[in-house]
């Protein structure tokens, strides 16, 4: 709209000049132009200086990893490097504390194991994956009772009750919280022990309990006096700064964020130092301060989205919209409570989710008073009337203006949001379909507890079993039948042997390890103990026998086709190996005698180790075949497998 098309509606020149020199009108003018320019383009220049992206210690105990270390150092040092990394890049921190799990699990170090699942607790928690942090600090918390780590138990208390606290669970967090309180002040861990006073004054501010709340808080302090503990400190003054807003004394709130805020930016800790500037924003709001406080909130809105912090994105979000909302910039309050809206939802949170609909109303009552209160002021003369018309008329212009851009803002927002979700189904639906392929191929090459352990984040899988029964068995002159087929009968007739076998092995508890050509190999007592492993394996082998005899009708076979089979019981070595083809398989002298035994049996025979007779001879019946040398100068005295004895 042109100005030279207002003047129009006036009726002489000379009244619209006494209308644009009125005090009054001058002030209103002022005031509307002011606010539509916040509205639309307010400067957002931050205070604060440039932000380190590492803490100088990240790069130290990088140059210490380089070098050559023992493995429990090696352990020690990611796990710092990770929580150094905690307050500025959680990607970085996980794949950090992940490498120390995996060394941890590989050399059975109970500790790293425990300190490795907390730190990545901690990221999941930053992050706002409160149900996966849960798990891991579960985890830890298990390992550290085990092996009495009083200490360890305390910070994995403490962390399960943060957890709850995100959750707003506030009852189950005070019984954690107060428990870890007490394994902290047994060993005497000051700055564990501000940290959970911190934590249940958190939630006494949240049930409006603000003396004890603040009596918490200072007595965190109290605790850290002398302590060296900035961060300590710096959550202490952060968390005193929200206690003294709710009681109204705005000026100390806003001294207590910003001492929180340089105690934060001297540790390069980013997550305090949002925090920080969203107290001090909240302050600045409650003054009335709004370019201050718009200000600081867009510096920890761009510092939270660095982050990908979703707890500290939502608060900063609620915060902005109110202040846009104080400036008169509905339409970015509107967005910002959508995206508030958005970010709360997915944190489950079931809080205050009509807040868009309330600021729509608001909105609309406001606009509605301002035109009562402009027709009031009519009656007040003839000039003003004038004035007033024209005002109204131009603030109507404005208005629709306004109206305009809200609805096409909404319409795109919306189908924006749809389109979104629309994407998000399939990729999820895409997710689905590819996890259950990877879990079907999975079970198909790996028996069912390792793959389930592959897929929870172990990628280097070794164990020792003490106690396990080891089989081979060999299709006798198979290679003479195989000549004289065609290679799809060949494949169809080995096919059909191989899986009457698995059927078998299925039914007895045994876990087929791999074929070889016409070789089988299973094993009974991995990956989970069985007291009958021996037994289930004789009497697998005693079927096998039975199955291969329904095959000698084939008209290629010259002779009957028959088995060879070989039987140790003992320890092996079990791991899943390979990076793209994975594969489970068993090492040790009990996988190699119980081959050796197989090459040097009798076709249709199950030739057994004097270890294997020991266990079976009370249930079996074996027919001793004398000393038998086998490959490796090893001599063994070895039995014949016939039969079970029947039970009277």
């Amino acid at each position: 709209m042109k100005y030279g098309k207002t003047i129009r509606i006036s009726t002489t020149h000379q009244t619209v000049c006494s209308w644009a020199f009125c005090p009054i009108n001058r002030r209103f003018l002022v005031l509307w132009f002011g606010l539509l320019f916040l509205s639309f383009h307010f400067p957002a220049l931050s205070q604060k200086p440039a932000l380190p992206l590492r803490p100088p210690s990240a790069d130290s105990l990088e140059k210490i990893l380089a070098q050559s270390l023992p493995d429990t150092v090696r352990v020690k040092i990611l796990i710092e490097l990770a929580r150094a990394l905690w307050a500025t890049n959680l990607q970085e921190s996980r794949k950090y504390a992940t490498d120390a799990l995996t060394i941890a699990n590989l050399m059975d170090y109970k500790k790293g194991r425990a300190n490795a699942l907390n730190t990545i607790g901690v990221t999941y928690y930053y992050q706002g994956w409160y149900d996966i942090a849960l798990g891991y600090h579960k985890q830890a918390l298990e390992i550290r009772k085990s092996i009495n780590d009083t200490s360890g138990i305390g910070h994995s208390t403490n962390n399960i009750g943060i957890i709850y606290l995100g959750q707003r669970k506030n009852r189950e967090a005070l019984n954690y919280l107060f428990e870890a309180l007490e394994i902290y002040k047994t060993v005497k861990l000051r700055s564990s022990i501000a940290v959970a006073y911190n934590n249940i004054g958190t939630i006494y501010r949240r049930e409006k309990k603000l003396d004890s709340a603040a009596l918490m808080h200072r007595a965190a302090l109290d605790v850290l006096k002398g302590a060296n503990n900035l961060t300590g400190e710096a959550l202490s003054y952060n968390s005193m700064g929200g206690v003294m807003e709710d009681l109204g004394v705005y000026d100390d709130a806003l001294r207590f964020q910003r001492e929180a805020y340089k105690l934060y930016s001297d540790v390069t800790n980013h997550k305090g130092m949002v925090n920080a500037l969203t107290g001090e924003a909240s302050a600045l709001f409650k003054l009335k301060r709004y370019p201050e406080a718009l200000t600081q909130i867009r510096t920890a809105l761009d510092l939270a989205s660095s982050m990908n912090s979703r707890p500290e994105l939502r608060d900063c979000y609620e915060l902005l919209a109110r202040i846009e909302e104080g400036i008169g910039n509905f339409s970015g309050a509107l967005q910002n409570y959508k995206r508030y809206e958005a970010l709360k939802d997915s944190l489950l949170s079931e809080e205050a989710s009509s807040r868009t609909a309330e600021f729509s109303a608001q909105y609309d009552s406001e606009r509605k008073a301002k035109q009562i209160e402009l027709l009031t002021a009519q009656r007040k003369g003839q000039q003003i009337q004038r004035n007033l018309l024209i005002t109204i008329i131009f603030a109507s212009f404005i208005a629709v203006g306004l109206v305009y851009v809200r609805y096409r803002t909404k319409q795109r927002s919306e189908a924006a949001l749809q389109d979104a979700n629309v994407q998000l189904q399939e990729k999820n639906a895409l997710i689905t379909e590819a996890r259950s392929t990877v879990e079907a191929l999975l079970l198909n090459v790996l028996p069912k507890p390792i793959a389930e352990r592959m897929q929870a984040g172990e990628r280097r899988i070794a164990e020792n079993f003490s106690d396990v029964t080891v089989l081979f068995a060999d299709i006798v002159d198979f290679t003479h039948l195989a000549a004289g087929l065609p290679p799809e009968e060949l494949v169809a007739f080995l096919d059909a042997i191989f899986s009457d076998f698995d059927a078998l092995a299925e039914r007895h508890n045994l876990e087929k390890i791999k074929t070889i050509g016409d070789a089988y190999m299973a094993v009974c007592g991995i990956p989970e103990p069985n007291p009958h492993h021996c037994l289930n394996v004789a009497l697998f082998a005693l079927d096998m026998l039975r199955v291969i005899e329904r095959y000698n009708i084939h008209p290629e076979a010259t002779s009957p086709l028959q088995v060879r089979i070989g039987i140790h019981t003992g320890s092996v070595v079990a791991g899943v190996i390979g990076k793209k083809k994975f594969s489970y398989d068993l090492w040790g002298d009990t996988v190699n005698i119980a081959s050796r035994l197989e090459s040097h049996g009798q076709a249709g025979a199950i030739l057994c180790s004097s270890e294997v007779y020991d266990i079976l001879k009370e249930s079996c019946i074996f027919e001793q075949c004398g000393e038998t040398a086998l490959k490796g100068n090893i001599t063994l005295t070895t039995y014949f497998l016939r039969s079970v004895k029947q039970q009277s």
